[in-house]
């Protein structure tokens, strides 16, 4: 029974999601990542690097990669049972800027960009700093 409440719920969630034809738009599709296009790429600085896909944000770190996409399915694979786990995703794009809100469970990721030229961006909250497209 709890597998159907939460099947509809997320089917809900999927078909009330609205289209926006301005410039800004916002993503509460909790497994699916909508980078816009100015971002896509790989963006680096001397110790941290992004890359971004049409569906996914990628971070590497210390020599570790990690994809936010994975880590999503992975979390709603392991956890979609346990109603005392919260999970939360939402983004935000501009023409300017890109923000991601993740949490899981106690863990809370924010991933803050701007753009400040075609191949110059900064991070200004996980793994702050400028990068610069590759």
């Amino acid at each position: 029974m709890k597998k159907i409440i939460l099947l509809l719920i997320v089917a809900a969630i999927t078909f009330s999601c609205t289209s926006n034809d301005d410039n800004n738009s916002e993503n509460t599709n909790i497994d699916t990542l909508n980078p816009p296009a100015w971002i896509i790429g790989t963006w680096e600085k001397t110790d941290a690097s992004y890359t971004f896909t049409q569906d996914d944000l990628k971070y590497t770190s210390g020599g570790t990669t990690t994809s936010l996409k994975e880590k999503i399915t992975e979390f709603e694979k392991n956890n979609n049972t346990s109603s005392h786990i919260s999970f939360a995703f939402s983004e935000a794009s501009t023409d300017q800027n890109y923000t991601v809100k993740c949490t899981f469970g106690d863990t809370k990721l924010t991933f803050s960009f701007t753009k400040k030229s075609n191949t110059v961006i900064t991070s200004d909250d996980f793994l702050e700093g400028t990068y610069s497209k590759q």
